[in-house]
């Protein structure tokens, strides 16, 4: 459409042209379009919405938070446009103003969708009791809602309160028998024994199944199943069967993937970090990274046992930060890691700071364990050089059986095949070498099994290198959590020692993994 005939038409006509722009991803025609309804239509809530919208995918959060707040004071409180700020919010790392956005919406006026998503947005900012409040007045409205039944249940898991979320979910299967997610969280809420499992019912359920997904997802919650039982050879067998099911659904490129964490690498050298300038002294986050299922949750818990220790959880604001700096920062043709050394590395920092805060608070430290922030060492102490790295590490074999036995829905696309998952261990052992090569003794590394076998010398450990003093009670058991915190006898409950040695379930498979990781010069337990 023309610019003349955009001018002659109505406000419904612009509005759908616009929103089929957006739906094909062309946001210069629909920029076009939002333009033409700013100067005809200022003051319409849907104009406001479509602007937002398009400002929203280009990455500025900011800029599609100020159409939404230009639009008048009896528009502006309707749930719809106080959840999308709060998601706005989020994204931009504006953490009080988003739960301040939160909580205005008037849940008993906001719709079933609205309230789910509302639900989300509660979990993120890590207010789960309102992220189940909100499900649970949706469930209200709509009774008899199979997917909001499921999001109860897993906000009720989340919350460990695991008898509501075993209702809810046997809610869901009576209607549906064959739902992938309730399938998948049922296994996990508890250790399942010979005389209370599901192992025959997933096994018809895997027999009859033409869907690949919940062939995949009823495989690896037969083989929790398994596992709980102690058939470990079963039990392997079973996730070996849902990963390669689940791989096939994955959209994974291992030479892209390796290719760029090998740039970063060739491009973040020693010549460059000279010329980098760093952003302020100021001290604060400590972050801990490395591997999933290395631990790290775990040292979060343990280190917010200290007086001047905030837990954080995996903030991901770094990367998001470094994301948008670096596309303004360096011409489109030049590769991803050149952009990200040509950022305002001080800005970085404090945009990071701004936004962490605005989660955890003022205290002295903070922790972030966000798993692939390792990726990022280099940039992280170029641009908060007073931050802490605690890298956490773990058996190799170890840590490849527990990353493939674990299905994250939308996450670790490089987990789901045991080749391109060694490929990927080994392309994070060279990261962290070479951030060791260039930042030596600013990363400890701390090993999952000496955490469980020495936890007081770990702790301690852990505690000087962020220059703060062990404190009495920092070992004692947390009631409510006793699964995720050292016990009072100086070592971790049964459940993390358990996790010792875990490879030996995977067998002969694991055999030959443990050569070639050893002809690749890694180590290696025999």
């Amino acid at each position: 459409m023309n610019t003349t005939s955009q001018s002659e038409a109505s406000l419904q006509d612009l509005l759908n042209e616009g929103s089929q722009f957006i739906e094909a991803r062309q946001l210069e025609d629909a920029d076009a379009v939002a333009q033409e309804l700013l100067r005809r239509f200022p003051e319409q809530l849907e104009v406001r919405y479509l602007a937002s919208d398009v400002e929203s995918l280009r990455g500025d959060a900011i800029a599609a938070l100020r159409h939404l707040d230009a639009l008048p004071e009896d528009l502006a409180d309707s749930p719809r446009i106080l959840l999308r700020k709060a998601q706005l919010c989020l994204f931009a790392g504006q953490s009080q103003r988003a739960l301040n956005c939160a909580r205005a919406v008037d849940l008993l006026e906001a719709k079933e969708p609205e309230l789910a998503a509302l639900s989300q947005t509660f979990t993120e900012l890590g207010q789960l009791k309102e992220a189940r409040n909100c499900l649970l007045i949706a469930r209200d409205k709509n009774p008899d809602s199979q997917q909001l039944l499921y999001l109860l249940a897993v906000s009720e898991a989340q919350l460990d309160l695991t008898d509501e979320s075993e209702k809810h979910l046997a809610q869901v299967l009576e209607k549906s028998p064959t739902d992938p997610g309730a399938l998948h969280l049922r296994s996990q809420l508890r250790r399942w024994s010979e005389n209370n499992n599901h192992i025959q019912a997933l096994r018809n359920i895997i027999r009859k199944s033409t869907e690949p997904l919940l062939t995949a997802i009823a495989c690896y919650a037969m083989a929790k199943e398994f596992e709980d039982l102690g058939d470990y050879k079963e039990s392997f067998a079973a996730y070996d069967a849902g990963a390669q099911t689940y791989r096939k659904l994955v959209n994974y490129d291992e030479a892209v993937e390796l290719g760029a964490q090998e740039d970063i690498r060739d491009t973040f050298d020693a010549s460059r970090l000279a010329s980098l300038t760093r952003g302020a002294e100021e001290p604060g986050p400590i972050f801990v990274l490395g591997m999933p299922r290395t631990g790290l949750r775990l040292v979060e818990r343990v280190l917010a046992k200290h007086s001047a220790i905030t837990p954080g959880g995996e903030l991901g604001h770094f990367r998001r930060f470094l994301g948008v700096l670096a596309k303004d920062a360096a011409p489109a043709e030049v590769s991803d890691a050149e952009a990200t050394l040509a950022v305002d590395f001080a800005e970085l920092g404090r945009r990071y700071s701004m936004a962490a805060r605005e989660r955890v608070g003022d205290g002295p430290r903070f922790v972030d364990c966000t798993s692939f922030n390792f990726l990022y060492c280099g940039h992280i102490l170029t641009a908060l050089p007073g931050a802490k790295i605690i890298h956490m590490h773990r058996d190799p074999l170890d840590t490849l059986y527990s990353a493939y036995k674990t299905l994250v829905f939308g996450a670790h696309s490089y987990s789901y095949n045991l080749d391109e998952l060694v490929n990927y261990y080994l392309s994070y052992r060279a990261q962290m070498e070479h951030w060791h090569s260039l930042f030596p003794g600013s990363i400890l590394d701390v090993r999952y099994e000496e955490l469980v076998t020495d936890s007081e010398g770990s702790t301690r450990r852990m505690l000087d290198f962020c220059d703060l003093a062990f404190e009495e009670g920092m070992l004692d058991p947390d009631v409510a959590s006793i699964n995720t915190l050292l016990s009072a006898s100086k070592v971790l409950p049964p459940l993390h020692r358990d996790s010792l040695g875990v490879a030996a379930r995977g067998g002969a498979r694991f055999d030959d993994l443990r050569q070639r990781l050893k002809s690749a010069g890694g180590e290696v337990s025999d």
